[in-house]
């Protein structure tokens, strides 16, 4: 129920768009993983991730791009940074923000009545592009900026995830 709701918000978002389509949103995103290296960083260290531009097609700029990978059975990094997308190229011409990186690691995850989900966090940490850059040179290994990531056994975990991954539209980066 969640994911028809989430994915029909997602329809819905994309149909009241007057110049964007679901073609556009999808070219737009493949080329922000051409301008965006942290993105495409983030698949090669870690595995396949979500990306995504929150509040494409309204008009106000800039926007927030958004990649974010499930990994490990119970981690969660999320990295987000401001572009500015020209609708009528289907590109996004500027980065606008140095981009932040979200780490959450998971305690649990709860199933509640009706299929409902919530989670609580072990630990968290919010770092910058410099830490960053310390996990690439490190080859992924959080440990770098004092966060080891071990692998983890969520109960609940990879459900919540395809939950979250559901009314996303996947984009991946075209083949040279």
């Amino acid at each position: 129920m969640m994911k028809l709701a989430a994915a029909s918000c997602l329809l819905l978002l994309l149909a009241s768009c007057q110049q964007a389509s679901r073609e556009d949103y999808v070219a737009t995103v493949r080329h922000g993983l051409t301008v965006i290296p942290a993105s495409t960083q983030i698949e090669s260290l870690i595995g396949p991730a979500d990306h995504f531009i929150t509040h494409y097609g309204f008009g106000k700029q800039p926007l927030t791009w958004n990649t974010e990978v499930f990994f490990k059975g119970g981690y969660c990094l999320t990295m987000q940074v401001d572009v500015t997308v020209d609708y009528s190229k289907n590109q996004v011409v500027a980065v606008n923000s140095t981009p932040k990186f979200y780490l959450k690691e998971f305690k649990e995850i709860e199933v509640r009545s009706g299929g409902q989900m919530a989670g609580t966090f072990k630990r968290q940490r919010e770092f910058d592009v410099t830490e960053w850059n310390q996990i690439v040179a490190a080859g992924g290994d959080f440990a770098a900026i004092g966060f080891p990531i071990e692998d983890a056994t969520v109960k609940h975990f990879d459900q919540w995830a395809a939950d979250v991954r559901a009314a996303r539209i996947d984009v991946r980066k075209p083949s040279p």
